[in-house]
Formats: structure tokens, sequence, C-alpha cells
């Protein structure tokens, strides 16, 4: 599945919104003064953002059956989509910063527009991750409504590539293939390996380090 599938929170999407946001907020105002960009609307952008980003990670719990409210709270209260965002706009925010104080309104939408897209690699590969989890999460409790006697095998499906982390690559190892886990067996074993790997790393459930691409899925 394509975590992407929820265009509201696809990189291209969100920067198309930040792109949009940010002209209309110029507009309104009628000011290309980058002191008026950076302290105002910036952080009005930010929470824009974060608005739409939490209405249409919705989908992405509905998509695997209906919303559990608490899950789906405690996803969005521990989830980085500030963190993301904020830096992200941080970054635009330190290139507006050397701008001429005054130009013309059309030059300072055109230049943003030019400074999202040379920053937004990162912020695409945060958001990719962080719809990712997301996805493990809501995985996670259709799993246990289908299957509330633990009889079924799971696995995280690890990309085996050159920027495969040590993390992964242990959990691929130790997770019992091709028979799998039980869910809470699976579980355990990733935040072990977690804090074996990296004791100061805050993980959160299917997500034993940053930038994590693994997916939880059911064996058969």
């Amino acid at each position: 599945m394509s975590f992407e599938i929820v265009e509201g929170l696809s990189p291209q999407y969100l920067i198309r919104r930040i792109n949009e946001i940010i002209s209309v907020e110029i507009l309104s105002i009628m000011t290309s003064d980058p002191n008026a960009l950076i302290y105002s609307i910036l952080p009005k952008a930010v929470e824009r953002i974060l608005i739409e980003l939490k209405e249409q990670l919705v989908g992405i719990f509905r998509f695997h059956g209906s919303v559990d409210h608490a899950t789906y709270n405690q996803f969005v209260s521990e989830s980085h989509y500030r963190e993301i965002v904020t830096d992200f706009m941080n970054s635009v925010g330190d290139n507006i910063k050397i701008l001429p104080k005054y130009l013309e309104i059309s030059n300072m939408t055109g230049y943003l527009k030019s400074v999202i897209l040379e920053e937004s690699d990162k912020l695409k590969r945060s958001l990719i991750a962080e719809n990712i989890i997301a996805g493990n999460w809501s995985r996670e409790e259709r799993y246990k409504r289908n299957d509330p006697k633990g009889i079924n095998r799971y696995k995280f499906s690890v990309f085996m590539d050159n920027r495969t982390s040590r993390q992964c690559k242990e959990i691929h190892r130790r997770q019992n293939l091709p028979e799998g886990l039980s869910l809470e067996d699976l579980k355990n074993l990733i935040n072990e390996v977690a804090y074996a790997y990296e004791p100061n790393y805050t993980w959160r459930d299917w997500n034993p380090h940053f930038y994590c691409r693994s997916i939880l899925i059911r064996v058969f």
C-alpha cells in the first residue's frame, strides 16, 4: 500500500499547499517585508498546514477500517508532523533573512517557490516516514480487531538495500521468518532492538529509528 493514497498527506500536495497558503497571506497583507514573512506569515502557515494534516490523517486510519479514536489521538499527540513542518518553515525563513527588506511582491512569491522547492527533499523524506508509521499504527488496530486471540503471525517487512539500517537488518534476521511472530512478540522485538542500538532514542511503536521505511504486515 502507498501511504500517499491520502492526497493531503503526500509531500507533493503539502508543498503545493505551503506555496498556496504563503502566497495568499502575502497578498492579503500586501507586503514582501522579510520580517513580516518570518514572524507573521510563516507561523500562520505552519498552523494551517497542521490542521489540514490532522484532518487528512483520519483517512489513513479509515483505510484500515473504523477509526479507533484513542489510537488516533495518541498517534496525533506523539507524531512529529509539527516538528517536520516547523523545521521546514525555519529553513525557508533562513533563506528569507538574506533578502533585501523590500521586494516586489511578485518577485517575493517567485523566490519563495524556488526556496520551497530547494528545501523540500528533507520534508519529503520526513513526511513519508511519518505516514508509514501512521499506517503501521492503524494496521495494528485492524489486526487486533480481526485477530483477538492472537492466532495469526506478523512480520516487519524490511526494505533491503544500501539504506537499510542496522536495526531493521537485525529485526529482519530475528523475526522468525517465514513463519513470523505474534503481534505482541514482534512489537517487543522491535522495541528491544531499537533500545539496544540507540538507548537515548525516544522511539514509538513500529518505528525503531528515524526515517524507518519498514511496514507491519500479516504473514499468510
